[in-house]
């Protein structure tokens, strides 16, 4: 039987799901013609869900440099990819609209947030396990 263990899931292999997904969503709204804004609300959710997960699942990795670093280095290209198939399913253009580039702060901040928050739980349990020894 296949069983997968979350824990350990590499930040390549969440953004290879992450750029799967917004693959899949750009396909559908090709297909079904959908070109407003909504078609890139839908492209952007998949990188919703790699922020919020990747971070988490940071928070217990031995060595959480390493992992944060080729984290930013995924989100980064998730970005980038989720740009050009956006600007080639919808009728919107990412450098013309506002809202657009304030999603895409809004996903960065969020990601850096989130993984400082992480990193700071991260901190609470080393001093915790330290002061019970």
């Amino acid at each position: 039987m296949f069983k997968v263990n979350l824990k350990d899931v590499h930040p390549i292999q969440q953004g290879l799901f992450s750029m799967a997904l917004v693959s899949l969503i750009a396909f559908i709204c090709y297909i079904l013609q959908i070109k407003s804004m909504l078609a890139w609300s839908m492209i952007l959710s998949p990188v919703f869900l790699f922020s919020c997960y990747n971070p988490i699942i940071g928070a217990f990795k031995e060595k959480p440099l390493p992992y944060t670093a080729v984290s930013i280095l995924v989100l980064l290209i998730i970005s980038f990819y989720i740009y050009l198939l956006g600007n080639l399913v919808s009728d919107f253009s990412y450098q013309k609209t506002l809202e657009l580039h304030l999603i895409a702060a809004l996903v960065f901040i969020f990601y850096i947030l989130l993984s400082t928050l992480c990193i700071i739980f991260r901190v609470i349990l080393y001093l915790l396990h330290e002061a019970d020894k």
